[in-house]
């Protein structure tokens, strides 16, 4: 494995998480939610 191939991964997850931390965090409530109702639980 090269030296500069880690960095990259963390550097290229880094500015992932940054920009669409909110988007996943966005759809994943909403399927939290369509499972929830969908549910015999609740």
């Amino acid at each position: 494995m090269r030296k500069e191939g880690p960095t990259r991964v963390y550097r290229a997850c880094q500015s992932l998480s940054a920009s669409n931390v909110a988007s996943i965090v966005w759809v994943l409530s909403k399927c939290l939610k369509k499972a929830v109702q969908s549910s015999p639980m609740a």
